[in-house]
């Protein structure tokens, strides 16, 4: 099924002028969320030396502060605000990626769901009452 749907991001933009900060907050908290699991992750390879980890402690905790700060913000927007800046964000990914490409990250986010539901043995997904069975 092909997109025939056009979307004039500017006209939005401009009859909602909202919308483009919270585009840009929401951004910026993705940014800020990948630099921490970074930090995270570098913390916990054993050749990183304690003064790094300790520079990266305080990175991580003003990071976790600003993206507080920010998720602040955002509730401060109306809902109709965030459902359409999280709409055109998505249209975005769609028309950045095309459909075929985003079938198959679905997929793959499906796959991680179930592997979820095996390691915990408990499935939370409102489709499957019933903890995904072992091969």
């Amino acid at each position: 099924m092909e997109d025939k749907a056009n979307i004039d991001f500017e006209t939005i933009l401009s009859i909602t002028p909202d919308v483009d900060k919270v585009l840009n907050m929401a951004e910026n908290i993705a940014s800020l969320k990948d630099f921490r699991m970074r930090r995270m992750l570098e913390n916990l390879n054993p050749e990183t030396t304690l003064r790094i980890k300790k520079i990266n402690e305080g990175f991580l905790e003003e990071s976790k502060e600003e993206i507080r700060e920010n998720e602040e913000k955002m509730e401060n927007f109306d809902t109709s605000i965030l459902r359409q800046a999280e709409l055109i964000k998505y249209k975005k990914i769609y028309l950045k990626v095309g459909i075929s490409a985003l079938r198959q990250m679905l997929k793959m986010i499906w796959k991680q769901l179930e592997i979820e539901c095996l390691l915990v043995n408990r499935c939370f997904y409102m489709d499957r009452p019933e903890p995904v069975k072992h091969l």
